[in-house]
């Protein structure tokens, strides 16, 4: 080749050259700028990258170094993934990517725990794909921090478990059901106050447990409570047992919600009233017997009657408001309708709800700082102190004790403590309910009784007066009359003997013995009333009179009489009622004992005068004898007792079926109050 064509062709592949050379430095200029895009999208990544090529780390972007706790690139490169990755959450076996098993194309998803450079250990979503890098086979992948995600389910975990195992330890029911009313969810008290087994229940219709004409009622509360979206609190409804048992309850009502405000159900509290219902019927009972019994005494009681009744029915309003103020509202804890807490074993607050704050007057973060002791007025803490360290021992205690408010003033509560075990800790959960109403109450009941009692002292001390009364116009009257009619009879009879016709004089002479038996039975009617001989001769007279009185009307009777006091030694207001617990006493032993025997003693006691009066009869039931209506078991007994206890004295009875019966009084031996 001739060199002017050499030449040619070397200039030809010179500008060859350059311009495969250009076209490369464009290439490598579009490969640098797609390199910066992809790296820059890296560092700035808020999900941590990583390139693993043989087992290695190869580059790790900004946002995995500080989710790993790294500060500098060159700590990771060149580690092994598994190095990072918690033991117990390693791959098993051995692969040659990290935990693929797939298909390369497609990403692995796994969630772990790492081990931060720290030691500490974080929970991590990783996404990871096969590719090559630097024209190799490597793994990269992306990874989330998921720690703090984590800390909150376990912490709602834990929060679910902590209020289900309150749930589950407090002594009313707890109930959930749907919108059609089957149950979902309930607590063991709920069970036991239906008396079901927990799968008997589940899932089964509330009417199904409802007293025919009872699902009616409660029906129209749950849509009442669903129209309005207002709770319904202390609903009565009767319910049917699981062994065919009646029982009481009393339950709130109100809406369950989900996240988006919809109606999904109901919920509420349920407390067996039974025994309430049964005090308040017989607190009821017991009032119509006082209103029969003032009653029947006297006419002049009516008023005072009437008075009772309406102090015995603001007593019965009174304890039902106190009751009601007990009761749990729909809310287990924050909207309780009194106290709630749950304290440590040193007394620390763990849980209260507004009301405790409102009391005291403090915030949350002082209640924190502060001990149940110091809630109580210093006179009652080492009682509270007590009961709480018994909660601990034996499970559960009650307290009655002031506690103070935020201005200083005490008012009575009864405080309640169950032990319960949470995340491993014991603790006392409790309410406190405000007595002062019940207090109130129970004085007031107490005045009531005082002023009944004092006007039945009344009506017996005018019975004495009206039977004194009575018995002076008989014998000074009638008595008199009756004698002085005999008297002229007879004196008639004298001067008309002899003149008169046997048959006119016969009937005059018939009618002296009739007039002297009505005479006898005046005497007879005044003695009883009041013996005359009682205010003359005084009590120990009186008695063996009695005693003589009652030989010759029942021969059959053995009386045993023991007297072992003076006449001076018995208190003048002691007398009558001494005479008629024995007037009582022995017609009760005619009528009722079938004895052979009667012991009458009167002598000293145990701190005073004792009256003893025992029979060797039959006995009989005392509880059967108290249960039977008023206004046919009468007033024997229950007179004695009256009059005993309103002169000053104790009064005791004992007796039973085939053991005979004997009544004792006791005074003290210094004087005593009458019995007016």
């Amino acid at each position: 080749m001739e060199y002017p064509e050499i030449a040619a062709y070397v200039i030809d592949e010179i500008q060859e050259l350059r311009r495969e050379n250009r076209t490369l430095r464009k290439t490598v200029e579009e490969y640098r700028s797609m390199v910066d895009k992809y790296r820059t999208l890296a560092e700035c990544s808020l999900a941590g990258i990583y390139v693993v090529q043989d087992g290695r780390f190869q580059y790790v972007n900004p946002r995995f170094l500080k989710i790993m706790g790294y500060e500098r690139e060159e700590d990771l490169i060149g580690r092994t993934f598994q190095e990072v990755v918690h033991e117990e959450d390693r791959p098993v076996g051995d692969h040659e990517g990290l935990w693929r098993e797939k298909d390369p194309a497609y990403p692995d998803l796994h969630t772990f725990r790492a081990i931060r450079q720290d030691g500490s250990v974080a929970w991590l979503n990783l996404s990871n794909v096969a590719a090559r890098y630097m024209e190799r086979p490597a793994d990269i992948g992306t990874v989330v921090d998921i720690s703090e995600q984590k800390e909150s389910q376990e912490a709602l975990l834990q929060s679910e478990e902590k209020y289900r195992t309150i749930i589950e330890q407090i002594e009313d029911g707890y109930y959930e059901v749907d919108l059609d009313g089957n149950f979902t969810f309930f607590n063991d008290s709920f069970a036991r106050i239906l008396g079901y087994p927990t799968e008997e229940i589940m899932g089964v219709n509330y009417a199904d447990f409802a007293v025919p004409g009872e699902e009616r009622n409660i029906g129209e509360t749950f849509r009442g409570v669903y129209s309005s979206g207002d709770p319904a609190l202390a609903i009565a409804w009767e319910v049917f047992r699981r062994d065919g048992a009646r029982r009481h309850i009393e339950l709130s009502v109100s809406l369950i919600r989900d996240r988006l405000g919809r109606r999904i159900g109901f919920r509420g509290i349920v407390r067996d009233i039974t025994e309430r219902k049964r005090v308040e019927e017989e607190l009821t009972r017991h009032r119509n017997h006082l209103e029969d019994l003032v009653r029947e005494r006297s006419a002049e009681l009516v008023a005072a009657n009437e008075s009772l009744s309406r102090e015995v029915a603001e007593r019965t309003r009174a304890e039902e408001e106190l009751i009601r103020e007990k009761r749990f509202s729909d809310s287990v804890i924050d909207s309780q309708p009194g106290l709630f807490y749950l304290i440590d074993r040193s007394g620390r607050f763990h849980r209260w709800n507004a009301n405790l704050e409102e009391l005291g007057g403090y915030s949350h973060e002082q209640m924190t700082r502060k001990e149940a002791l110091e809630f109580f007025v210093p006179e009652d803490r080492s009682l509270v102190e007590e009961r709480i360290n018994e909660v601990f021992v034996k499970g559960r205690a009650s307290v009655e004790a002031m506690l103070i408010t935020r201005n200083g003033t005490p008012i009575p509560h009864l405080m309640t403590g169950v032990r319960i075990e949470l995340d491993g800790e014991v603790y006392l959960v409790g309410v406190g309910m405000d007595i002062t109403e019940r207090k109130q109450a129970e004085e007031a009941l107490t005045a009531s009784e005082r002023e009944l009692r004092i006007l039945s002292g009344k009506l017996i001390s005018a019975q004495e007066n009206e039977r004194q009364r009575l018995a002076m116009e008989l014998h000074d009257g009638i008595g008199q009359a009756l004698t002085a009619i005999k008297v002229r009879v007879e004196g008639v009879l004298r001067k008309t003997q002899g003149l008169l016709t046997e048959e006119a004089f016969t009937p005059l002479l018939e009618l002296i013995p009739t007039i002297q038996h009505s005479v006898e039975e005046v005497r007879r009617m005044s003695r009883d009333l009041r013996p005359a001989m009682l205010d003359t001769l005084g009590i120990l007279s009186t008695i063996g009179w009695l005693c003589r009185q009652f030989k010759s009307l029942y021969p059959h009777i053995a009386v045993v009489k023991e007297i072992d006091v003076e006449e001076e030694d018995v208190p003048e207001n002691l007398k009558i009622v001494i005479f008629r617990i024995l007037q009582e006493a022995s017609n009760n032993v005619v009528k009722h004992s079938g004895a052979d025997r009667l012991l009458i003693r009167v002598g000293p006691g145990i701190g005073g005068i004792e009256l003893v009066i025992k029979d060797n009869g039959t006995g009989f039931d005392l509880g059967s004898a108290l249960r039977v209506e008023s206004d046919q078991r009468g007033f024997g007994l229950a007179s004695m007792k009256e009059r005993t206890k309103l002169s000053g004295g104790k009064y005791f009875l004992r007796t039973g079926p085939g053991i005979g019966t004997t009544i004792k009084a006791v005074w003290p031996s210094r004087r005593v109050g009458s019995t007016g």
